[in-house]
This record gives C-alpha cells, structure tokens and sequence, in this order.
C-alpha cells in the first residue's frame, strides 16, 4: 500500500510540474507572445528553449516511467479510479511528449536558425503555429491533470 501512495504521489508531483509550465503558456504566455515583435520573440525562445531543453528532458522521462509504473501497479483493478485516471493521464502525457518531440521542437530548431540569412522565412506564420502545439499540448496535459485529480478524489483505498 505505501508503495501505491508514493507512486500516486510522485505521478502528481511529476505531472503538475510539466502541467504548470503548460498551462501558463495556454492561459497566458501564448497570448502574450502573439502581441511581442517576432525579435523579442526569438530572443526569448532561444534563452528559454535551451534551459527547459535540460530540466525538462528529465521531468517528463522521469514522469513517463511513473505514469507507466502506475498503469501496471494499478492495472489489477482496471475498473478503480486509479487506474483509469493514470491511463488517461498517460496517454494524454504521451500525446504531449508526440507534439512536442515532432512538432514543436523542430520549429524550435528553426527558432535557434533565426538571423542566419533567413529572412524570406514567414516567422510570424512559425511562430503562431508553434504556439498552436503548444496549446494542444497544454489542452492534453490539463486533461491528463484533472484526471489524475478526480481519479485521487475518488478513489478511497
């Protein structure tokens, strides 16, 4: 039983932390990032990209394994409140981890060829649609996070 509670429990330390970063691009930065000239933009991917690029590569592989370990943990009672909300947090993890590796971190590669002689590149076309990823993924990450709440609210063991 105490290994179930500090699986949940690192599930929903590891799962808030992506979603945190998530959600404030979702319900505020993004729409900020839209109104700034697109070289303030760029400088403020490139200083960000790097840092979340090393924090987050662990994060989100450490969160995947603990999203994976309480699918099977909680995989003998498929019908509790603990193991579907771990498997929809899961696959919405997944999701997220699918965007971003395919679709937003090559147009941050992009971002990083900025001023290099690009300049019949539509930057402010990239940039809106890297900010659509990022709010799918934020969209995925918030199912996967009030998931994870109810299945804790509801479940009693």
């Amino acid at each position: 039983m105490t290994t179930l509670k500090i699986i949940r429990t690192l599930q929903v330390i590891t799962y808030l932390l992506i979603s945190s970063q998530l959600l404030f691009y979702l319900l505020v930065l993004g729409d900020a990032l839209k109104l700034v000239s697109i070289e303030n933009f760029m400088e403020q991917r490139k200083a960000v990209d790097s840092i979340i690029l090393v924090r987050y590569k662990w994060l989100y592989y450490s969160s995947l394994l603990i999203c994976i370990a309480a699918v099977i943990v909680s995989a003998r009672k498929p019908i509790s409140p603990f193991f579907i909300s771990s498997a929809i947090a899961l696959i919405c993890l997944v999701v997220d981890v699918l965007i971003a590796v395919n679709l937003n971190i090559p147009i941050n590669a992009q971002f990083n060829s900025y001023g290099e002689g690009t300049g019949l590149t539509d930057w402010n076309a990239i940039r809106l649609q890297w900010l659509d990823f990022i709010r799918y993924r934020g969209i995925s990450i918030a199912i996967g996070m009030l998931s994870l709440i109810i299945g804790l609210v509801w479940d009693r063991s």
